[in-house]
């Protein structure tokens, strides 16, 4: 996701955006702290997390008509 498109979002989701970006900096901080050695322990600890899909969803869900 580029900076643009992370201004464009809501405040509330963009919120939502930054503070799971800064968890998964702390979780790859803290598996380098423990120093796994092997570069696939490193690729199993941390996930890819589809943010793209996440946010388009929450983006349907947030204009459905009731």
């Amino acid at each position: 996701m580029s900076y643009y498109d992370v201004r464009r979002m809501p405040v509330t989701y963009r919120k939502w955006f930054l503070r799971r970006l800064s968890d998964e900096f702390k979780s790859q901080a803290d598996a380098q702290k423990r120093g796994s050695s092997s570069s696939d322990s490193n690729r199993s600890q941390s996930q890819q997390v589809p943010v793209d899909e996440i946010m388009e969803r929450m983006h349907a869900e947030s204009f459905k008509k009731f």
